[in-house]
């Protein structure tokens, strides 16, 4: 129930054109990560008992796809008892770009 309903509003702000804030750091260049932990695209940051913010970090567009999810599911399952949760970018100029759900040749 969680991720359907975060998942709506994550597409829905992408097509109305929000661009929330950007985080403090600019995000690095695509491909300079020199370990082999998969890259956290999705933070959650505890600001107060009832406010949260969720940062979109996956240079160069945000693109969000079947590899987000998991991750996505891990935050809203996060959530809880809170009255505000923000989404912002960590990518300059970009929000969220489309969301591929399916393999190619599905």
């Amino acid at each position: 129930m969680k991720t359907h309903i975060l998942a709506e509003t994550l597409v829905a702000a992408a097509m109305a054109g929000i661009n929330p804030a950007h985080a403090g750091e600019p995000a690095g260049a695509p491909g300079t990560r020199t370990d082999a932990a998969p890259k956290q695209e999705i933070r959650l940051e505890r600001l107060t008992p009832e406010y949260r913010r969720v940062t979109l970090d996956n240079p160069p567009f945000n693109i969000f796809g079947p590899e987000t999810i998991p991750q996505l599911n891990s935050v809203v399952t996060q959530i809880e008892k809170v009255k505000v949760v923000v989404f912002q970018s960590a990518v300059p100029g970009f929000f969220l770009t489309h969301a591929v759900m399916t393999e190619p040749g599905e």
